[in-house]
């Protein structure tokens, strides 16, 4: 019964969940089922947990892992909401996920972890991102994404997030090479 209603609070999250900007999230893992979630600036971590929450449910008996990459303690608070890298693992303790937070702003963080972070299915890149840093940051990406995997991207539009799928000409483009993993 548990299970049932499990993947009944999945289905009011993808349709009638808020924030309504994150519905789009919710029913990508809805429809999609990832298990390897890597988060470009987690915030608060709200989205995250709930997104773990979700796919978890979704992938009943399969390990969820999740990679957060953030300024954590760096970040300045004219940066929007954040937490300490301290917080972030406590908050992240009951998720039931393979946790792993890389700190520092995404070019560096990526350059540093990218090899060692392996393959995902679903990245969220948050909108408050330096554009400088993500921009050379867009380069390691796609040795990040598993077959299949999806880029969301959020766009911030009247002071309210909008989560945008990209395409893999969009990223190719930003990348300035291939969009998936390539063999060596």
């Amino acid at each position: 019964m548990s299970r049932l209603l499990a993947r009944l609070r999945c289905f009011w999250l993808a349709w009638f969940g808020r924030p309504a900007a994150w519905r789009v999230l919710y029913r990508h893992v809805w429809r999609r089922r990832p298990a390897r979630l890597l988060e470009i600036g987690i915030g608060t971590g709200e989205r995250a947990r709930r997104l773990i929450a979700m796919a978890r449910a979704m992938n009943p008996g399969q390990g969820m892992r999740y990679a957060g990459i953030d300024l954590f303690e760096l970040r300045r608070p004219d940066e929007g909401p954040g937490m300490s890298l301290k917080l972030a693992h406590r908050s992240f303790i009951d998720s039931g996920a393979k946790v792993q937070l890389v700190p520092g702003d995404p070019r560096t963080a990526l350059a540093r972890s990218a090899n060692a972070l392996g393959a995902f299915d679903l990245v969220l890149v948050a909108a408050d991102q330096d554009r400088r840093s993500m921009a050379e940051a867009w380069f390691y990406v796609p040795r990040l994404l598993a077959e299949g995997a999806a880029v969301f991207v959020e766009e911030s539009r009247d002071g309210t997030g909008h989560w945008r799928r990209l395409s893999d000409a969009e990223l190719r483009e930003l990348s300035g090479g291939p969009t998936r993993r390539q063999a060596a």
